[in-house]
């Protein structure tokens, strides 16, 4: 038997499947064009896998913030939803929460204030905008951690030129 784990690259946008056994890669290129923000660019996108519902939820902005649900083998389901209105964006990071079943969502505006907001597992927004600080770069990659156990969230961001900030 074949063990399968899959993972989700978006800047890439390729679905990738490691096969444990032989060993082998695969890549599934996702056609351009599919995941779109209103401008037709996405930018600093980022994915959290969703073991509940075994799919992934990406973001990506332009003006705005907007996620998009996709299944594990890479079909996009439902529609681009907005989070944030046309405020300008500079990044945005995302991390699944599984003790609610739902998102966190982190983005810096054009102005570098850092708002976070609470999704449910479709993407839908629980809270209003939420201001967590200001200044400097916030890289939404690695940006966001949460602690199941202690059930609390991370957030680092770099204020320009230092220092990091919590």
């Amino acid at each position: 038997m074949i063990k399968r784990n899959t993972f989700l690259g978006l800047f890439t946008l390729a679905l990738v499947t490691q096969h444990v056994s032989p060993g082998s890669l695969f890549a599934q290129e996702i056609d351009p064009g599919l995941i779109l923000n209103p401008s037709g660019s996405q930018k600093s996108s980022g994915v959290a896998w969703n073991s509940i519902q075994n799919e992934y939820m990406m973001i990506f902005h332009g003006t705005d913030v907007r996620v998009r649900r996709m299944d594990a083998d890479g079909n996009l389901l439902g529609n681009n939803i907005s989070l944030s209105g046309n405020v300008g964006i500079n990044s945005v990071g995302i991390e699944y929460n599984s003790l609610e079943d739902g998102y966190i969502v982190v983005y810096r505006t054009s102005e570098d204030n850092i708002y976070m907001r609470h999704l449910d597992d479709l993407g839908q927004p629980l809270s209003g905008p939420f201001f967590v600080g200001n200044g400097g770069t916030f890289d939404g990659g690695g940006g966001i951690a949460l602690s199941v156990t202690s059930q609390r969230l991370l957030i680092v961001w770099r204020a320009a030129p230092k220092p990091i900030k919590v």
